[in-house]
């Protein structure tokens, strides 16, 4: 695990609002960081306190380009900086012009890829300094003596622009490459995540709300047919839950509601999506299954 900050120099801000623990759970690792609820909130805790020497991070659920500053999914245009609202923000951020030293924007994955580039460089040429973030997750951990942890996937690293300088565009982490279905799949034993002696044959309907990062519009779709129930299988790694000890800095951007029979009647599993690549089991927010990395051209019926 890689320490995603020195929390004990500099000055931090952490977003306010429901989510899955994560806020709480930065604020107890930072001590006592200022809270916002929108953009104008966390740039003006900056330059409350302000010293050019002195490093800032706004903390907030992130996606690739994207970092919220209120709650886990997108909200108004004042609750997020993207390159496609920074009509809203740029003016905003100008102010941290030469007020501190470097700018960090802490959430998952938020300097990822040519979206989170594109972001990146925007800050640094409207501040006038550097400006960096993970291109991998950002986990925060609780633990039983009180104390709080922030790290970084290990397999991801920092994306830093500086003004005036183009740099190359870093990709998140890719877990998982892309299979075509199988029918060995349908013969799988669901018990741990559907109940026991569930199998995937036994999935009835799965219904998909999502939305692309960055993006407002959902996409819906609904599987019923077993062909095309066997390959969303292939795009959620339902096999294989993961645990991380801690909580997603990641954005909500849709749901997956699976029905299917058991023991003679019909039941339904509710799971929340994070960013493109997890399905976390509602209510247990340290728990996921990996999404392919395509699952974004999933669900928009491009493959």
């Amino acid at each position: 695990m890689l320490s995603i900050l020195d929390l004990g120099n500099g000055i931090n801000t952490v977003a306010s609002g429901p989510d899955n623990g994560f806020y709480d759970c930065a604020v107890g690792a930072l001590g006592a960081p200022g809270r916002h609820q929108h953009n104008v909130g966390a740039v003006s805790n900056i330059i409350v306190e302000a010293q050019p020497w002195l490093r800032a991070g706004i903390w907030g659920h992130g996606s690739p380009g994207v970092l919220l500053t209120y709650a886990q999914s997108m909200g108004t245009a004042d609750q997020y900086f993207a390159v496609g609202n920074q009509s809203v923000w740029r003016r905003q951020v100008a102010g941290l012009g030469g007020k501190v030293n470097m700018l960090s924007l802490i959430g998952c994955k938020t300097g990822a890829g040519m979206a989170g580039a594109s972001l990146l460089q925007i800050f640094a040429n409207t501040i006038g300094m550097p400006v960096s973030a993970p291109t991998a997750d950002v986990i925060c951990g609780s633990y039983t003596d009180g104390s709080h942890k922030v790290w970084i996937d290990p397999s991801g690293s920092w994306q830093t622009f500086y003004p005036g300088r183009s740099m190359a565009p870093i990709d998140a982490p890719s877990y998982i490459v892309f299979q075509s279905s199988s029918e060995i799949m349908a013969q799988r034993d669901m018990h741990f995540l559907l109940g026991k002696g569930v199998k995937s044959s036994d999935i009835v309907r799965i219904d998909i709300d999502y939305r692309s990062p960055g993006s407002l519009s959902p996409v819906l779709r609904s599987l019923s047919s077993m062909p095309e129930i066997m390959e969303f299988l292939q795009f959620a790694d339902l096999q294989n839950v993961v645990g991380i000890g801690g909580v997603f800095a990641e954005i909500i951007t849709g749901s997956v509601a699976i029905e299917y029979r058991s023991g003679g009647s019909t039941d339904k599993l509710e799971l929340d999506i994070y960013g493109d690549d997890k399905l976390v089991i509602r209510g247990s927010a340290t728990q996921y299954f990996r999404l392919d990395r395509l699952f974004d051209a999933y669900v928009s019926g491009e493959i």
